[in-house]
């Protein structure tokens, strides 16, 4: 259910999110920057920008991409379910403290919420994006 995906802990932060900009894509990743709407849970604030890393890419004219990944578009909105990690956690070389954020994994670490909304996984009790949006908002009060 989503109160136990919330309940999990697995999120550092929950929050709405448009995608700004799409950066760099490698094998089997790709960098977005998204800026966070409203926030639910964590240390974030709304208007915050993100580097976001994604397991989905197009990479040397192929497509890489994992079970269950989410395609991000440039413009669109939302729910993410995101865990932090630190640069010098994955690249200790790099010597940077910054975090970047990855979508937690399935069933659903971002649900899109511009354009026609549809319910999938746990998800499905929830018909609109607003009773979506204050379903999560009442779970993580």
């Amino acid at each position: 259910s989503l109160e136990e995906y919330i309940d999990s802990g697995k999120s550092d932060v929950i929050a709405t999110a448009k995608v700004v900009s799409r950066g760099e894509a490698y094998k089997m990743a790709t960098a977005y920057e998204i800026e966070l709407g409203e926030v639910y849970k964590g240390d974030a604030k709304s208007g915050d920008k993100l580097t976001l890393i994604t397991d989905y890419s197009v990479y040397d004219g192929e497509t890489y991409r994992t079970s269950g990944s989410t395609v991000f578009h440039v413009g669109s909105e939302y729910l993410v379910f995101l865990k932090g990690v630190g640069m010098d956690e994955l690249v200790p070389e790099a010597g940077s403290a910054d975090k970047v954020w990855f979508v937690n994994p399935p069933p659903v670490g971002a649900v899109k919420i511009s354009g026609e909304y549809t319910t999938k996984y746990f998800y499905d009790s929830y018909k609109t994006v607003s009773d979506l949006k204050k379903g999560v908002s009442e779970l993580c009060k």
